[in-house]
């Protein structure tokens, strides 16, 4: 049986394992070193070149990255740009990539999307693309 892994914020990994069986990336345990610098270099990562992050995957194993909103739009205090210590977005980020221009992407394909969610499978593209429903959220001209 091939295992799949599942690349996903810290925070909705553990959902992810507990509803779909599948196995994640960033456990639950934050009390835990490990998973402290795996954030870190996950967030890092985001703010980094779409190759950075994806050689951060494959390092990881990650067959999938779930992607969420809040990456790029949250500025509270609990944000991931809070967190990591970033105001802005860099254009040339892969969170920017993810979140504006998955059609830019060359690891990274858009395999399904809701108004808050993306399902990007890493690696090669799948079998057949996907038809996506357009989402305005992810719409930089909106």
């Amino acid at each position: 049986m091939l295992i799949s892994f599942i690349l996903a914020a810290f925070h909705i990994s553990p959902s992810i394992l507990a509803y779909t069986n599948r196995s994640i990336v960033q456990h639950p345990k934050f009390e835990s070193q490990v998973i402290r610098e795996k954030t870190e270099q996950f967030l890092e990562g985001l703010f980094s070149s779409e190759e950075e992050f994806y050689q951060l995957a494959r390092r990881w194993e990650a067959d999938w990255y779930v992607y969420q909103a809040s990456m790029a739009l949250d500025t509270s205090k609990e944000s991931p740009r809070y967190v990591a210590g970033r105001k802005v977005v860099p254009p040339e980020s892969a969170l920017y990539s993810f979140h504006f221009a998955p059609e830019t992407l060359k690891h990274f394909h858009l395999t399904h999307q809701n108004s808050y969610y993306r399902i990007f499978k890493v690696g090669d593209p799948p079998e057949s693309r996907p038809q996506i429903q357009y989402q305005p959220g992810f719409d930089l001209s909106v």
